[in-house]
């Protein structure tokens, strides 16, 4: 058996922290249901005990037992959508006002597990949060499933030492290896993918709810200190971008001699 990657998790679980501004992110391994299941998972809950399967900011493994939390876990696993649950302080585990959303990881073999997030209060994930997480869900379910894949990787038998043989294939020239240059295309191409999809998550709220047409929707439309929360995350990653470009800038120059 491989070894699961539960960095990757942990930087997930901060990074949709730190994009929808809540207190506390976890994503677990989970899902109750054999028929949604995803195989990977399915064989990774027989191996791996519940604070194996639990990566993030959430240390308060009642909370996640807690049944009405559990409860909402089932039915975003049940109908593939977000639900949000608001708790009253001194219920349960909860001392204060809490919100928690709930987002089931999906693959087209199965559910891979589920995003919990909670913040303070009761009005802190409203549409604009919930379009922005929907964006990251999908890619945040491959980097889980592809976590399964190392994880239960089946151990390669033994290979006996034997003399070279000549492995035909058809022309004559050896296939090459991937070269240094497009392993640093790839690195840069997901370097950049990274800040342009926040920007166009901000951009895609903004256009929806910072300038309402009419008086109904002016009820929805985003607050003040909202919108200037999402044009300074916009400019920060304006500015990582125009430091990726002055690296590869750099890069050109050198490799160019001047």
């Amino acid at each position: 058996m491989g070894v699961l990657n539960s960095r990757i998790f942990y930087t997930m679980a901060a990074y949709i922290r730190d994009l929808l501004c809540c207190e506390d992110v976890c994503i677990l391994l989970y899902c109750h249901d054999s028929a949604l299941c995803h195989p990977l998972l399915t064989q990774a809950i027989s191996t791996l005990d519940f604070s194996a399967r639990c990566y993030g900011s959430i240390n308060n493994v009642y909370l996640l037992a807690e049944e009405r939390v559990r409860a909402v876990c089932d039915m975003a696993i049940q109908t593939g959508s977000a639900w949000s649950l608001v708790e009253a302080a001194g219920r349960g585990v909860i001392e204060e006002p809490a919100q928690i959303v709930v987002a089931p990881l999906k693959r087209p073999e199965g559910i891979v597990g589920v995003v919990i997030c909670t913040a303070a209060g009761s009005d802190t994930f409203g549409p604009g949060e919930g379009q922005l997480l929907s964006q990251f869900l999908l890619s945040l379910a491959i980097k889980v499933e592809q976590a399964l894949h190392g994880l239960l990787r089946p151990q390669l038998p033994d290979t006996p030492v034997t003399s070279p043989t000549l492995f035909f294939t058809g022309s004559d020239e050896w296939p090459s290896a991937p070269s240094e240059q497009d392993a640093l295309l790839s690195m840069i191409g997901h370097d950049f993918r990274t800040p342009l999809s926040v920007i166009k998550g901000y951009v895609g709220l903004l256009q929806i709810y910072g300038f309402p047409e009419t008086a109904e929707k002016a009820a929805e439309a985003l607050t003040a200190e909202c919108q200037q929360h999402y044009l300074r995350s916009i400019m920060e990653q304006v500015q990582h971008l125009e430091i990726l470009v002055e690296d590869l800038l750099d890069l050109a120059r050198v490799q160019s001699g001047k």
